[in-house]
């Protein structure tokens, strides 16, 4: 999505349309003091130090059979591990769930692309 500008939940970056926490407390935000290139990341952390399991999504639109590319880098700090998935629906109640990439504790930038 354009890290460029805020979008519809806090400060995360516009198109990243929703923000699910599950376990614990934690925000999504545009960081533009860490990133792998200009001019910002879309960052998911713990507040108040507790664990936490959260996702942020993003909507990519496209029809059946269109090829599509989905790529990006990854980074997690400190005791963090961090994971991109893509889900594909089928019809609005069935999706199948595809890991592109997942990073250890404390992990570099990590490029993916699928």
């Amino acid at each position: 999505g354009d890290m460029s500008e805020p979008g519809v939940f806090g400060d995360a970056p516009l198109a990243w349309d929703n923000f699910v926490v599950t376990q614990g407390k934690a925000r999504a935000f545009r960081d533009t003091k860490v990133f792998q290139s200009a001019p910002a990341s879309l960052c998911l952390v713990s507040e108040g130090g507790e664990p936490v399991v959260a996702n942020a999504f993003q909507s990519c639109p496209a029809s059946g059979g269109t090829p599509i590319t989905i790529r990006g880098r990854i980074k997690a700090d400190g005791e963090a591990k961090g994971g991109v998935a893509l889900r594909v629906y089928r019809t609005p109640t069935e999706a199948a769930t595809v890991l592109l990439k997942e990073t250890e504790i404390s992990s570099d930038w990590q490029e993916f692309s699928k």
